[in-house]
């Protein structure tokens, strides 16, 4: 990645980005299932924030040539 410029640098960080937010997005679904319910909520609370990232990063992806 260090000698990537330009576009082909934006879309190789960009999904990587996706790939690193749909695996987060994977392990705090399963936090949700926590019996701790103070770790369950805030699985959940930070999984709308990550999923909201992920969700961006896709659209970011999807616009880039």
């Amino acid at each position: 990645m260090k000698k990537m410029t330009g576009a082909a640098f934006d879309k190789h960080y960009m999904d990587m980005m996706v790939t690193d937010h749909d695996k987060t997005v994977a392990l705090f679904k399963t936090g949700t299932e926590n019996r701790d319910q103070s770790i369950k909520e805030w699985a959940g609370n930070t999984l709308k924030v990550i999923e909201s990232h992920d969700e961006m990063a896709k659209k970011i992806v999807a616009g880039l040539k």
